[in-house]
């Protein structure tokens, strides 16, 4: 994901990302640096919910990308209400339906606070909310997938990239 997403940041942009385990962070950091990003992209060791407060000082922050543990998204949520204007996250789809899309009460508030959200649902697609409304973007049909691997990375990089360009979400 930081590859992916340190690729389309814009000139003087900067990515922090976090890893629990060290050696994920040790292998983070080799991959970065291989790819060139190590000057802009930062990898942090340790529990989300523990590491948040540490980042708080490099903000107000662009964007959260959260592809965390799901048990903890409240606290990710109310973080980012309070340090960044947008918010997509992969596996908030468990309290959605289809539009005109229920949604419960934490995922209400994140979709009040910030311009633009984001809902990737793997082979469904996504939805992305603006304002009250909603608009789901069915997945494209793939005839044959050799890897899946960083497909939802690279979506969420081309979708950054061309929302903090142009502001259009759809």
């Amino acid at each position: 994901s930081a590859i992916h997403i340190g690729r389309a940041l814009p000139p003087d942009g900067m990515l922090w990302t976090i890893e629990l385990e060290a050696e994920h962070a040790r292998v983070a950091r080799e991959n970065l640096a291989g790819a060139g990003l190590s000057d802009r992209v930062t990898v942090v060791e340790g529990r989300g919910t523990q590491v948040l407060a540490s980042l708080e000082t490099h903000g107000p922050f662009a964007a959260v990308f959260l592809d965390a543990d799901k048990g903890s998204y409240d606290v990710y949520g109310r973080w980012a209400a309070a340090h960044v204007r947008f918010f997509t996250c992969e596996e908030m789809v468990d309290e959605l339906g289809d539009p005109p899309v229920p949604i419960g009460p934490d995922t209400k508030v994140v979709c009040e606070r910030f311009e633009v959200v984001v809902l990737t649902m793997g082979a469904e697609g996504l939805i992305v909310f603006e304002g009250k409304t909603s608009t789901r973007v069915p997945a494209p049909r793939i005839q044959h997938i050799v890897d899946p691997t960083g497909a939802g990375d690279a979506l969420a990089a081309g979708f950054l990239d061309r929302w903090r360009t142009t502001r259009d979400a759809v």
